[in-house]
């Protein structure tokens, strides 16, 4: 789907936030919002309080229309693994479109026990 506007409707709360940087959906938008919702997935792009400036990925050629249309979407199970969504400005690239820069913190765990069974079983058939 490609340029989702997402607005700041209450009913999609949970998937999408409050932080939009519009206030109605467009047609994409509302695809957008559909498939995530049908997939348990969230719009982290949205859920972080930011400046406006920070929150626009597309700038037209004449520089009058910005919109947020360039959006990151997760799995609900690790939704609190991303720590920040916002777009920047600064980077030069040939491209009508910011960057959308993404702080995510990796967390991995390992069941010890179940780890330390299959090595134990393992060292006792080698012997």
């Amino acid at each position: 789907m490609r340029n989702a506007k997402i607005g700041r409707k209450s009913v999609y709360k949970p998937t999408i936030g409050n932080d939009s940087l519009h206030d109605e959906s467009n047609e994409n938008g509302n695809k957008l919002i559909t498939f995530v919702t049908a997939r348990n997935m969230v719009v982290s792009s949205i859920k972080f309080p930011h400046k406006n400036i920070h929150k626009k990925t597309w700038i037209s050629p004449y520089g009058r229309i910005r919109n947020q249309i360039d959006h990151i979407i997760v799995d609900w199970r690790i939704r609190s693994s991303v720590e920040n969504v916002r777009s920047m400005r600064g980077c030069s690239a040939i491209s009508d479109h910011f960057l959308v820069k993404i702080k995510f913190r990796l967390k991995i765990s390992i069941d010890w026990q179940k780890k330390n069974n299959v090595l134990r079983r393992k060292s006792t058939r080698s012997y």
